[in-house]
């Protein structure tokens, strides 16, 4: 029996290639707030809608992977938006990481037309989605898991932890570590060719032992030796996430000054035109080997 569609919303860095993923075992339809983005899917078998509404009138599991709060709120709204199209009883996974007032938000309008929010923020970059095998932390309905699961684990590895937006506080959270890791990694290795050591054998004994290691470190510290800065996570999507954190502390009258001075690295690194750059880039701000 033929598999049921797929709709996937956003087909950006990692939406696209989900998307490829997706169709080799599903029909899949895509469709993008931005139409240049669609030519990044290559397969004849995927079918473009004509807006966001079509493409939910055609499905009745959706993936949603866009950039941000607007970018959402913009996909979902409108007469030709999401939710005017969306079919009762549908699922809609949202893989976005966005604000918890968005999630909330999102839920409550499809809601309405009798569909259910999965929330799936995930962790990884366009190598591991290619793959499909990145990981989602899930906020859901306990009676709505089952069938996300099923959908989730063809190309992620997926854990519910709660329900909708449980997993948006647990990306929040977890986000912190990641961005400032990279900036780490980075000072890291500035001070070592400073100190006339090689960065390279940092990384190996680093990787072998000493109690720090971690695949971030191998992944972003590698990428900088060689100044490979191809996107895979952007500094922009690291200028996002990072905002949103130190809002959700504010809301908490929590300060994360760590936090604080890693957004104040990407923000500068924005401003040097790297913000479609992977976040690997920051590194650039301390070692001098800028190039315009």
């Amino acid at each position: 029996m033929r598999s049921q569609p797929v709709a996937v919303i956003g087909v950006g860095l990692t939406g696209a290639p989900l998307a490829e993923h997706l169709s080799r075992s599903h029909p899949v339809i895509v469709w993008d707030i931005d139409p240049a983005k669609l030519s990044r899917v290559s397969n004849q078998k995927v079918e473009v809608a004509g807006s966001a509404g079509e493409a939910a009138k055609n499905a009745d599991r959706l993936i949603i992977d866009l950039f941000d709060d607007d970018a959402v709120r913009a996909c979902c709204t409108g007469p030709d938006g999401l939710i005017t199209g969306v079919r009762p009883g549908a699922t809609v996974i949202d893989l976005s990481t966005t604000s918890l007032e968005t999630k909330l938000w999102l839920q409550s309008e499809l809601g309405e037309r009798r569909a259910r929010l999965v929330e799936a923020p995930f962790f990884g970059s366009v190598d591991e989605i290619s793959r499909g095998s990145i990981w989602t932390v899930v906020g859901c309905d306990e009676d709505v898991w089952p069938e996300a699961q099923t959908l989730l684990e063809s190309f992620s590895r997926a854990t519910r932890i709660g329900d909708v937006g449980a997993a948006t506080r647990f990306k929040l959270a977890a986000n912190v570590l990641t961005f400032s890791m990279v900036q780490l990694i980075a000072e890291a290795i500035a001070l070592a060719r400073a100190l006339h050591v090689d960065p390279q054998t940092l990384l190996d004994v680093i990787a072998d032992g000493t109690g720090v290691r971690a695949p971030i470190y191998q992944v972003k510290g590698r990428a900088m030796v060689a100044e490979d800065f191809e996107p895979r996570a952007t500094v922009g999507l690291a200028r996002k996430d990072l905002q949103l954190i130190l809002e959700a502390a504010a809301e908490s009258d929590l300060d994360l000054p760590l936090t604080e001075a890693t957004k104040r690295q990407f923000d500068a690194a924005a401003r040097a035109g790297w913000g479609n750059s992977d976040m690997a880039r920051v590194f650039q701000l301390l070692d001098g080997s800028a190039n315009d």
